[in-house]
């Protein structure tokens, strides 16, 4: 590992550049995923997908967690009445 001595500005600022464009990035990802599961609750996709849950369904396909689930379609929900949230998430 290179000490922050050894690195140059602009090893560091390209590396801060990455950072920050993959935390966009996600950010945009994130918001995307929420819409999705609230439209595979509104389809019931998973029991049209052969699943018995949705929980089971997300475990499978998305290798997600019940209690994460519950938190993305929590926050997916609440950016419905929060249009400039989520029109900063969808930019990333």
């Amino acid at each position: 590992m290179i000490n922050a001595t050894e690195a140059s500005e602009e090893e560091w600022v390209g590396v801060d550049m990455a950072v920050r464009q993959f935390a966009k990035d996600r950010a945009r990802t994130d918001y995307e995923l929420g819409i999705l599961l609230l439209e595979v609750k509104r389809t019931e996709t998973w029991a049209r997908a052969g699943f018995a849950s949705m929980n089971e369904y997300v475990d499978r396909v998305l290798g997600m967690s019940g209690r994460d689930l519950a938190e993305r379609l929590r926050a997916a929900e609440a950016l419905r009445d929060l249009p400039a949230t989520s029109e900063a998430l969808r930019e990333g």
